[in-house]
C-alpha cells in the first residue's frame, strides 16, 4: 500500500496515518530486529520483539526492543504495562479497531 517494504518507516508511518495514531501511541509486535524492531524504535514506537517467530534469534538478546515475548499470550501483559506506566495513553482506543479496517 505504500509502495515501501520494510525496513522503511513508510509501512509504518501510512498504518499510523490510516489509524491516526502517532508514534508515541502506537506499539509494535514484530518478530524480525531488523524489518520491525530497529524501524519501530526509530520512529518513536514501544517495540516489542515476538521471538517465537524469529529464525535469527539469540536466546536473550532484546537488540533494541522494549521488551522481548515468547508466545502471542504474553501481548496483553505488555500492553496492560505499557497502559498503566502511561507509555501508550491511548492504546485502548485502538487494540482491537473492529470499527476501522484499513486493509479491506
Amino acid at each position: 500500500m505504500s509502495g515501501k517494504a520494510k525496513p522503511s518507516p513508510e509501512p509504518f508511518l501510512l498504518v499510523m496515518q490510516l489509524l491516526g495514531v502517532s508514534a508515541n501511541e502506537t506499539m509494535l509486535v514484530g518478530d524480525s530486529i531488523r524489518r520491525d524492531i530497529v524501524p519501530a524504535k526509530a520512529l518513536g514506537m514501544i517495540a516489542v520483539h515476538a521471538a517465537y517467530g524469529d529464525r535469527n534469534f539469540h536466546e536473550g538478546e532484546q537488540v533494541g526492543a522494549d521488551c522481548v515475548i515468547h508466545g502471542i499470550g504474553e501481548v496483553i501483559g505488555v500492553v496492560g504495562g505499557c497502559h498503566r506506566r502511561n507509555q501508550i495513553p491511548q492504546l485502548g482506543r485502538y487494540f482491537f479497531p473492529s470499527h476501522h479496517k484499513p486493509f479491506d
